[in-house]
């Protein structure tokens, strides 16, 4: 594929781009799960269902699939490196999480025998679980076809024979990423999601550190993470789009 070596070779040449993975891990994947590409003379568009990458040199409009862009940093300037190209593309900012962090200290976890990891069989309901709460995003990193594989960093919690919460976590090297978090309301215990939060640090007991993010809207996981000691620091996660109908 000659688009694929010459990404390849000038993949961290380009003035702007959105990828934050190892050349060779993300081209991987855009091999195996058959990324669709759109180029543009240099300038390659590179989509993984309806998540986008682009690495380009010229900074104009261009004709784009409807899609969503992710942008991680730490600095204002970075994102309006990125900010003239979006708008040119009528991508707008829809959500902004900010991630928040605990060093592995003197922490004390619970044990709550409610809280259990999923069967096989009932990672498909976790994943419908997460994605029916966290529409417009969770599906963009995470696959029905194969969310198995990740049974193993799933926990849950199930009231009358349903799941009605579940916590996903990614391990990356020294530290762990709470991911997801989600619950359903009125249920009979008052504290899911503070016994599946201590289950993810028992769970991970050898991270020094936990990280997650979280939407800057929302006061109350924001209040919920601070009693747990989580603090925040200045990296960012913006999500843009162009379009409106989901």
């Amino acid at each position: 594929m000659e688009w694929f070596e010459k990404l390849n070779q000038d993949f961290g040449d380009f003035t702007i781009h959105n990828c934050y993975e190892y050349k060779n891990i993300f081209l991987k994947k855009a091999t195996i799960d058959n990324y669709f590409l759109q180029q543009e003379n240099g300038n390659f568009f590179v989509y993984n269902k309806k998540l986008l990458f682009y690495f380009i040199n010229e900074i104009k409009q261009y004709n784009l699939k409807p899609s969503f862009v992710r942008l991680i940093g730490n600095q204002e300037k970075y994102f309006e490196k990125h900010n003239y190209f979006l708008k040119l593309n009528n991508f707008e900012c829809f959500q902004i999480l900010k991630q928040m962090s605990l060093r592995n200290e003197n922490l004390t976890p619970i044990q709550f025998e409610f809280i259990k990891k999923p069967t096989i069989d009932e990672t498909i309901e976790c994943y419908n679980f997460l994605n029916d709460i966290f529409k417009y995003n969770f599906n963009l990193f995470y696959q029905k076809n194969n969310f198995k594989k990740y049974i193993n960093n799933i926990l849950c919690y199930k009231e009358d024979n349903k799941i009605c919460g579940v916590l996903l976590y990614t391990n990356i090297l020294n530290h762990t990423i709470l991911d997801y978090i989600a619950i359903k309301s009125d249920l009979k215990h008052n504290n899911i999601a503070y016994a599946l939060l201590n289950h993810f640090f028992i769970e991970n007991k050898n991270a020094k550190f936990y990280k997650l993010y979280v939407d800057i809207n929302n006061a109350k996981a924001i209040n919920f993470y601070k009693k747990s000691n989580f603090t925040f620091n200045k990296i960012e996660l913006r999500f843009y789009r162009n379009f409106y109908d989901f």
